[in-house]
């Protein structure tokens, strides 16, 4: 890759982080709820980041 491509890769990954953070804490897995902080599955977490349930499946099992 280009250190043009790597930038534009940096920079989106960049972007769609930020947006997230902005959210607040309503994506993260320590987001105040009922019970509290253990409410959040890694597929709740993970579709909250911006992934799909197909990308989230296709995780290998521990990945985590």
């Amino acid at each position: 890759m280009t250190n043009n491509q790597n930038h534009i890769i940096y920079q989106a990954v960049r972007q769609h982080y930020g947006e997230v953070a902005k959210r607040g804490l309503s994506a993260s897995c320590c987001a105040k709820t009922s019970s509290g902080c253990g409410d959040k599955t890694v597929s709740t977490v993970s579709e909250g980041l911006g992934y799909s349930a197909e990308e989230v499946t296709a995780v290998p099992e521990g990945a985590n």
